[in-house]
């Protein structure tokens, strides 16, 4: 796969986990690839893998009781907002 073939299957990804109503450990397995794939891509130091930081909320670990799909600060908002980054990096509007 190219390097625009990865990035659109994680935009897939996105997609798929947002219908779903994805469990918090399938939002952080997606959540983590992507911005490995970014650190990888652009460097660590990159505006477009701060700005996916910033849309997928702070890194940090979870209490016991997961994210909440819905809400400003769910997993919904934050998987669109990652995924808008990854359009981003395919030179697409987010």
């Amino acid at each position: 796969m190219n390097r625009e073939d990865v990035i659109r299957a994680q935009i897939d990804e996105a997609a798929r986990l947002r219908a779903a109503g994805p469990p918090t450990d399938a939002y952080l397995r997606w959540r983590d690839r992507c911005a490995e794939l970014l650190r990888d891509l652009v460097g660590p130091a990159h505006p477009l893998h701060a700005a996916f930081q910033a849309a997928v909320g702070p890194i940090d670990p979870l209490d016991s009781e997961g994210l909440q799909i819905e809400g400003a600060h769910g997993m919904a908002v934050r998987i669109e907002g990652g995924a808008a980054v990854l359009r981003q990096v395919l030179g697409e509007n987010g």
